[in-house]
């Protein structure tokens, strides 16, 4: 846990985030942003990096909820 904090601690000018409402509640499907310093305060060189991370899972439950068939499109 105190890795994830630590990567938040070194997040730098470009943060994103994707957002959906979902019944009411806003969940997050994709974030990411600049990591500057990160590898080095994990003992590594100091190297500029970025990252992001998505939620396929999300994603899938979001298509399913809202009956979308993407098979028919490749037929």
């Amino acid at each position: 846990m105190q890795n994830i904090f630590l990567a938040l601690l070194q997040i730098r000018t470009l943060v994103f985030e994707f957002v959906v409402n979902v019944n009411n509640s806003d969940l997050t499907i994709c974030g990411g942003g600049r990591y500057d310093g990160l590898s080095k305060s994990l003992g590594g060189p100091d190297i500029p990096a970025t990252g992001f991370a998505i939620g396929i899972e999300r994603i899938i439950k979001l298509i399913q909820d809202q009956e979308i068939d993407l098979c028919s499109n490749f037929k």
